[in-house]
């Protein structure tokens, strides 16, 4: 599972095995979640990230999006966005 960020202990991945549309995974200790990264970035499914650690992983990943969709786009393909 490729690491995309690490940052404010919140660590983000992308799963080799996965899904559209185009997400991270992302972790805090025992929390995790999903954040869409295709388009506008978005929370999606249920999470058990708390409040404070959603905000913080959504301000993240916006500021890592084409990271994080770099390194979606080397492994599944293109997001469906582009």
């Amino acid at each position: 599972m490729p690491k995309v960020f690490e940052e404010a202990g919140i660590v983000a991945r992308v799963y080799p095995q996965d899904h559209y549309p185009a997400h991270v995974h992302v972790e805090t200790g025992n929390h995790t979640g999903r954040i869409c990264i295709d388009g506008t970035v978005r929370v999606i499914g249920k999470t058990t990230l708390t409040s404070r650690e959603l905000k913080k992983a959504l301000v993240l990943v916006q500021r890592y999006q084409q990271r994080c969709l770099a390194v979606w786009e080397a492994i599944h393909g293109e997001s469906s966005s582009r």
